[in-house]
């Protein structure tokens, strides 16, 4: 509607995502117009609690999707290109997990905030 530049691009792929933003940032910088990404990827766990079971889908589309896991993709690349051990990923995904734990622990700490906090920073309100 606005005559907007825009182009879709695979996100379930690293290096792709990579490419065309690099390339599109550039534009942006260099025109000074707007461009529009539409990163296209696969949700793998339900919206919320309510959607646990997922009807819309089944089992051999979510495994099917679960091959292109761009994590996992990623992992794979990097270690056919020697930059990655499996030692590395052990590594990373230890830290993660503490750094989600610690998170997790800071919240779960944190006293209660106040009732008005809720409203705070929100338009309108």
């Amino acid at each position: 509607a606005y005559a907007i530049e825009h182009e879709r691009a695979d996100g379930m792929d690293y290096f792709t995502v990579r490419r065309v933003a690099s390339r599109v940032i550039s534009q942006v910088r260099e025109t000074g117009r707007p461009y529009a990404l539409e990163i296209l990827t696969y949700r793998f766990a339900g919206h919320g609690a309510a959607d646990l079971f997922q009807p819309y889908r089944n089992k051999e589309e979510v495994t099917q999707a679960r091959t292109r896991d761009p994590i996992t993709v990623l992992e794979d690349r990097l270690r056919a290109a020697g930059v990655l051990t499996d030692a590395d990923v052990e590594r990373i995904h230890r830290d993660a997990e503490q750094t989600v734990e610690g998170a997790v622990r800071f919240a779960d700490e944190s006293p209660e905030p106040a009732a008005d906090e809720l409203f705070k920073d929100v338009h309108g309100a």
